[in-house]
C-alpha cells in the first residue's frame, strides 16, 4: 500500500491528456467501468485488465494511472501540456487502449536504458517502487497474452499506430518488430500513376523488375539487345 496521491506533475499530465477537470480518481473509476461495458470485445477486455490490475495491486486508481503513463511514454507522449493538446483530439478510450497495447507489444523491445528512463518518470511521479511498476507491467502483459486473440491484437495495433503517429513515431518504433516496419512501408507506397492507358500503366507498375525485363526483351529483342542493358525504371 502507498499513500493516496492526488496531486503531482504526472497526475496533472494524465488528467490533462484525458481533458478532465474532475478528480482523476473518480474519472479513472468511471472510465474503467465504461470500458468494461463496451460492446466492443477489445475495449471491454482492456477495461477488465485494468480493473483486475487496480484490484490486484491494492493501489486504487494509481495502478491504472501508472499503466496509462507507461503506455503513453512508450508511444512517444512526453506527458507535457503540449502533448496533452495532441492527445485530446482522440477519445479517452483510444488513449487507454493504445497505452495497454503499447505495453503489451512494445515493452520487451525496449533497451535497458529506455526502460530505466520510463521507470524513473513513473516511480518518481507516483511515488512507487521500481519493483511495483515492473510488476504492473508484467501483469498487463500476462493478462493481454491471456485475453487478447488475433482480432483484439489487430484492433490494439491500429490504435497504437494512430496514437504513436500523433507523436511522430511509427508502429515499428514502438513494437521493435521489422514486420511492422515493412507493413508501414507497403501501406505508404504511392498509388499507380495515371496515364492515357490506365490499365496498361497499372500492369507495368505492379510488375517485378525481372518480369519487365523479360517483357521488353521479348518485344524489342530484334532491334536491341536488352539483356545487356539496364531495365528502364517505370517507377520514377
Amino acid at each position: 500500500m502507498i499513500a493516496n496521491i492526488s496531486v503531482s506533475p504526472l497526475i496533472d499530465a494524465i488528467r490533462a491528456i484525458y481533458g478532465t477537470a474532475s478528480s482523476l480518481h473518480d474519472f479513472i473509476n468511471d472510465h474503467i467501468e465504461a470500458l468494461k461495458r463496451s460492446e466492443d470485445l477489445t475495449i471491454s477486455r482492456v477495461g477488465h485488465v485494468l480493473a483486475a490490475a487496480k484490484t490486484g495491486f491494492s493501489l486504487g486508481f494509481i495502478t491504472p494511472v501508472a499503466v496509462v503513463a507507461i503506455g503513453q511514454l512508450l508511444l512517444g507522449n512526453p506527458l507535457t501540456a503540449v502533448a496533452a493538446g495532441i492527445s485530446m483530439v482522440v477519445s479517452p478510450v483510444a488513449i487507454t487502449c493504445a497505452a495497454v497495447g503499447a505495453i503489451w507489444m512494445g515493452w520487451s523491445a525496449l533497451k535497458a536504458d529506455e526502460k530505466a528512463r520510463i521507470l524513473d518518470v513513473v516511480t518518481s511521479g507516483l511515488s512507487l517502487a521500481v519493483g511495483v511498476v515492473t510488476a504492473i507491467v508484467d501483469f498487463i502483459i500476462a493478462q493481454a497474452q491471456s485475453l487478447f486473440g488475433k482480432p483484439q491484437m489487430a484492433v490494439l495495433r491500429e490504435m497504437v499506430q494512430d496514437e504513436a503517429e500523433a507523436f511522430g513515431r511509427t508502429l515499428s518504433q514502438v513494437t521493435g518488430k521489422t514486420v511492422d516496419a515493412v507493413k508501414g512501408f507497403i501501406s505508404r507506397k504511392p498509388a499507380p500513376p495515371q496515364g492515357d492507358d490506365q490499365a496498361l500503366t497499372e500492369v507495368l507498375w505492379h510488375m517485378e523488375r525481372e518480369e519487365l525485363t523479360k517483357l521488353l526483351a521479348g518485344t524489342f529483342a530484334r532491334k536491341r539487345n536488352l539483356h545487356d542493358r539496364a531495365c528502364p525504371n517505370f517507377r520514377v
